[in-house]
């Protein structure tokens, strides 16, 4: 059956909506159809290094970041005998944005932007520690590290997200831990920046042991 030219070209026009509004979805969307290990996004390093560290980390914890440039400075001297995972442990009760700053930099892993999220975070933790309301200044820093805004808004919405934050501090109170941050450093206990300085010290000789965070 041959269509009139009137009816082609509508259906031409409607093909070209439909491609132009497919493509613009992908688009917006790409970042969240990616199937990303939301572990193995927490982790850098090298898988087979000698010193293994599992932190748990609220990004509003002032120790936490002096833990931070403790491990930079030894990921510097020793980037191949070292590897890091991080996990969550907002402390809601005395932080006020623990569990969303957490949600957001989960959010940012689920985009396989978890480390540049996480330095942004840390090093204007200074800022967003004393807004009333982080939303605007987390979605800034999203940009800054080049997130999909879009996919990262409907994440952050996502209680499933929160959920799973809560779910692995509870993980980490089944382990004992009680405050942040806490490391296990080859299955060691070390509790504050000072504990992990001093057990870095004695794997790796160096590093950040005179560094004044």
């Amino acid at each position: 059956m041959k269509l009139s030219k009137t009816s082609a070209t509508i259906l031409i026009i409607l093909g070209c909506f439909f491609i132009g509004f497919l493509a613009k979805f992908v688009a917006e969307h790409s970042a969240s159809l990616i199937k990303i290990d939301a572990n193995l996004a927490r982790t850098k390093g090298n898988p087979g290094a000698p010193v293994r560290v599992t932190e748990f980390v609220d990004f509003q914890c002032k120790a936490c970041l002096k833990g931070v440039l403790v491990l930079r400075d030894y990921f510097k001297k020793y980037p191949q005998k070292m590897y890091l995972e991080v996990k969550y442990f907002p402390l809601s009760n005395i932080h006020w944005h623990a569990i969303k700053s957490a949600v957001y930099a989960e959010c940012a892993a689920r985009q396989n932007k978890f480390w540049p999220y996480h330095d942004l975070l840390f090093e204007n933790q200074h800022v967003w520690d004393r807004l009333i309301n982080p939303d605007q200044m987390f979605k800034e820093l999203a940009q800054k590290a080049n997130l999909n805004l879009s996919a990262l808004d409907t994440c952050v919405q996502d209680e499933s997200i929160k959920k799973f934050v809560l779910d692995e501090k509870s993980q980490g109170q089944a382990m004992k831990i009680v405050s942040t941050p806490t490391y296990f450093i080859n299955g060691k206990i070390a509790v504050g920046f000072k504990e992990l300085t001093a057990e870095l010290g004695k794997l790796l000789p160096g590093g950040a042991q005179n560094q004044k965070p």
